[in-house]
């Protein structure tokens, strides 16, 4: 190492102790008087919908990630989830699938239980995706209306965000009234819906946990939101909650 360089960085670690004691001269006095330093809080989400936020793994799925998303890196949730931890630093989140909410018969407040034990006056933000898979538009805006009054009062502190349908427009009117009455974010999907350039393709290849290869080969699978698709909703869902308050 030359001298001068020797020289420079001598003098550059001499400032870096400088500045180290003086930051610790302004920290003694606080402890002294009893005070601690307050830890970093951490944000907390929970993604509750159907496949498109996440699916098991089964014979037709390979994945425990928002489905036809090709790996986990390309699912909305993971997408925000990644902004969130840019945004916030120390975050944890969750996606539960309550699909038993959308194809309840009758009363789908009765599975609320199902949900309730994710629930808590910690989340900071909820992203709500649900209905694709409810057999009619009829009363859906009614219920979710419910879904979100009951979120409120379990997760007083929650920003919520629901997310638009991605294949239904009526449905989509409901949520958006919905949506409305209850004084909540829209993520509104619009511009993709039924488009397929936002969808999968019977023949396309995702991957699974250990980054295996599998084909779809169902239409039912290939009807969900390709990672172009993913990344639509995750862009509008983020947008909303930079809009928040």
């Amino acid at each position: 190492m030359s001298r001068h360089l020797f020289s420079s960085l001598h003098a550059y670690l001499l400032r870096m102790i400088a500045i180290s004691a003086a930051a610790l001269q302004l920290l003694v006095p606080s402890l002294r008087s009893g005070a601690t330093a307050e830890a970093p809080r951490v944000f907390r989400y929970l993604a509750i919908g159907n496949s498109i936020t996440r699916h098991p793994v089964c014979d037709i799925w390979w994945n425990e990630i928002g489905m036809a998303a090709s790996t986990a890196d390309y699912d909305y949730f993971h997408i925000v989830t990644r902004y969130l931890n840019e945004a916030y630093g120390d975050v944890e989140a969750k996606a539960v699938n309550f699909v038993e909410w959308e194809t309840a018969k009758q009363d789908r407040a009765s599975t609320y239980g199902v949900i309730e034990p994710e629930l808590s006056e910690d989340l900071d933000l909820i992203t709500v995706q649900l209905s694709e898979n409810a057999s009619t538009h009829k009363g859906l805006g009614k219920d979710v209306s419910a879904l979100l009054q009951y979120l409120k009062t379990k997760c007083p502190r929650a920003r919520i965000i629901l997310v638009d349908d991605f294949w239904d427009k009526d449905k989509s009117k409901e949520k958006r009234k919905a949506a409305q009455a209850e004084n909540v974010a829209f993520a509104n999907l619009k511009a993709i819906r039924g488009n397929p350039a936002f969808m999968a393709n019977v023949g396309d290849t995702v991957y699974d946990a250990d980054g295996a290869p599998h084909v779809i080969s169902r239409e039912d699978v290939a009807r969900h939101p390709n990672n172009a698709g993913m990344l639509f909703i995750s862009q509008i869902i983020i947008q909303q909650i930079e809009r928040l308050p």
